[in-house]
């Protein structure tokens, strides 16, 4: 008798663990399914999650007021991306500094990518509205002033707005 319950137990054992197992693995094979397109590019089949991967590049969360430094622009397979760091700015208190004065307080160094495209509203450091080539051309003046704080919205993925310093 004792046989059979520890032998019974053991079956139980086995059949809920070969069950959870199953259902990892099928979870884990829904999100792996890919397509490969004709040119290489591989796309995920199941439903697309809010923040893209393209290239395994994990594309930033959707943040309605942005304030950044811009570290990087680049371009893969045609299409332009900008790696971002976001900061916080604080501005003073009545009586702590000076009208002017601000405070830049990184609290996360970690690195956004997003996408710009045809469809972002660019302003350039000297207010020129510029398309997303145009900016892609211009990229490294852009870039050498390490001081200007990116403003900015995004969704998708995607850069909506983009100002690089045209504050006035």
């Amino acid at each position: 008798m004792k046989k059979i319950i520890i032998l019974t137990l053991y079956f139980f054992a086995f059949v809920l663990q070969s069950c959870d197992d199953k259902t990892k693995k099928q979870g884990q094979v829904e999100i792996q399914k890919t397509i490969e397109t004709k040119n290489g590019s591989v796309f995920e089949n199941n439903v697309q999650s809010k923040n893209k991967k393209n290239d395994n590049i994990v594309l930033g969360e959707d943040i309605s007021e942005i304030n950044a430094y811009a570290k990087r622009i680049y371009k893969i397979n045609g299409v332009i991306y900008i790696d971002l760091d976001l900061v916080e700015i604080r501005y003073p208190t009545k009586g702590e500094w000076d009208a002017g004065d601000r405070e830049i307080v990184n609290n996360n160094p970690k690195i956004r990518t997003y996408v710009i495209d045809n469809n972002t509203s660019i302003l350039s450091n000297v207010c020129k509205e510029l398309k997303s080539s145009e900016l892609f051309q211009i990229r490294e003046s852009v870039l050498k002033d390490k001081n200007i704080i990116i403003i900015g919205r995004s969704e998708n993925g995607k850069m909506q707005e983009i100002n690089f310093g045209c504050y006035g």
